[in-house]
């Protein structure tokens, strides 16, 4: 659910007495943009997966000592992992960060990073041309950035 505004960061309350809420000129600044780029993107990944629109869902991974978690979303052979960290510490030391993928064998690729480039973020925070196995340890083992979303799909 997004409000009126938050696509581009609209900053201050939301006001429906005004005929016009919307302050339409933060879509078009530098930060605005970026924000509104990163919506569209998450738009497309979840209208492109069904799994997110009428699959199942199952807790993967909680840690809660470092505050990142994952879950699946199943729907046939749509599988999708969203990873999330809820921290300011990056796990973005060459793919080493081990993710349960709740019992998911197989390949995955990611599908989006909140932190890339494009949203406001840096090259290089996520895991965009690495595409991890399930291990015999059930994880699969990515870049996690600081307060980020990843999400992978089962190839």
């Amino acid at each position: 659910m997004m409000f009126q505004g938050e696509e581009f960061l609209q900053n201050g309350w939301f006001n429906d007495q005004y005929e016009n809420a919307a302050n339409w000129s933060f879509q078009t600044d530098g930060v605005g943009s970026q924000m509104q780029t990163m919506y569209k993107a998450a738009t497309a990944v979840r209208w492109g997966n069904d799994a997110f629109r009428r699959g199942s869902f199952a807790w993967a991974h909680n840690r809660d000592g470092n505050n990142i978690l994952a879950f699946r979303r199943n729907w046939g052979s749509n599988v999708a992992l969203v990873v999330v960290n809820l921290s300011g510490v990056d796990y973005v030391n060459n793919h080493s960060y081990g993710i349960s993928t709740g019992g998911q064998g197989g390949q995955w690729t990611q599908i989006f990073n909140s932190q890339e480039a494009a949203y406001g973020g840096w090259d290089g925070s996520g895991n965009a041309y690495h595409e991890p196995w399930t291990q015999g340890d059930g994880k699969i083992y990515l870049n996690v950035p600081k307060y980020s979303v990843v999400v992978m799909r089962l190839k």
